[in-house]
C-alpha cells in the first residue's frame, strides 16, 4: 500500500514529510534543537536532585 498521492492547492508548497511504511501513513517526528537542549536540561535537573537527595 502506498500513500495518497498529495493534492496541492496551489497557494502555499508544502514540504512532504517521509511517512513511515508499511504502517500507518504518520509522518516521522522531527524533533528541533530547542526540545533537545530542553531535554537534556530536564536530564541534568533530574540528575542533579537524585544526587542530592541520595546522601
Amino acid at each position: 500500500m502506498t500513500a495518497p498521492p498529495q493534492q496541492t492547492s496551489g497557494l502555499a508548497e508544502e514540504r512532504a514529510a517521509p511517512v513511515i511504511s508499511p504502517g500507518p501513513l504518520v509522518p516521522i517526528a522531527d524533533f528541533g534543537p530547542v526540545d533537545r537542549m530542553r531535554g537534556w536540561i530536564v536530564t541534568a535537573v533530574i540528575t542533579l536532585l537524585a544526587a542530592v537527595t541520595r546522601f
